[in-house]
């Protein structure tokens, strides 16, 4: 009846919003702020510091992280060359991110 749908409805709502996915972009720029590629993008989760995912830039010094969970995370791009920078922790919420561009 009415009330059964409800709460099937409620319960397969919350089901697929827990397990839903989203994606995280940005682009990585040098001291010169020219677009850099090839640098390694990792993300990692803020409560233990596992690894999530890693990506590389492409030639725009683009990259996109697919399929992340929502979650607290942080950013450390590496690159041959240039120091190391690690991201403030961020919170991953019911939507896709656009990174700041990361120098």
């Amino acid at each position: 009846t009415k009330s059964v749908a409800t709460i099937f409805f409620l319960i397969f709502t919350n089901v697929s919003i827990s397990q839903s996915v989203f994606k995280i972009s940005g682009s990585v720029v040098d001291e010169k702020n020219e677009l850099l590629s090839g640098a390694t993008i990792s993300l990692y989760k803020s409560d233990d510091s596992s690894l999530v995912k890693a990506a590389f830039t492409d030639q725009k010094g683009m990259y996109l992280i697919e399929s992340i969970k929502q979650g607290s995370y942080r950013i450390i791009v590496s690159a041959i060359g240039y120091q190391k920078h690690v991201t403030e922790f961020f919170k991953l919420q019911n939507e896709n991110i656009l990174m700041p561009v990361i120098k």
